[in-house]
């Protein structure tokens, strides 16, 4: 965690609020702690077996990425709404049981960079 915010949410669970660098009031730490976490789609899919559904898991992951919540879903998203897209073509069906990921960059599915 960043030093700085480490510093922001101690104060604040102290009772307390503080003005970092910039000089800006804060007085919410969770707004702070929330902006930090990322939501990610991971694509199961099947390379070989073309036939076979793909799987569309939504992960929320923090800023280290490390994971916080894994939710599957019943369809693909219509909406780009996800910082990062990953996916395996391996075939699995669970995502504990791939291996690796490939990083899908500018997938429609990913919110345009700002």
């Amino acid at each position: 965690m960043n030093p700085k915010l480490r510093e922001v949410v101690s104060s604040f669970q102290a009772g307390g609020s503080t003005i970092d660098g910039g000089g800006l009031l804060v007085e919410n730490a969770a707004s702070i702690i929330e902006n930090m976490k990322r939501k990610i789609l991971v694509i199961l899919s099947n390379r070989l077996n073309l036939s076979q559904r793909r799987q569309f898991i939504e992960v929320d992951c923090d800023d280290q990425g490390n994971i916080l919540k894994e939710h599957r879903l019943s369809r693909e998203p219509r909406k780009p709404a996800y910082a990062e897209v990953w996916e395996n073509d391996e075939g699995k069906t669970e995502m504990s049981s791939c291996n690796r990921f490939k990083r899908r960059y500018r997938h429609p599915l990913q919110k345009p960079a700002r």
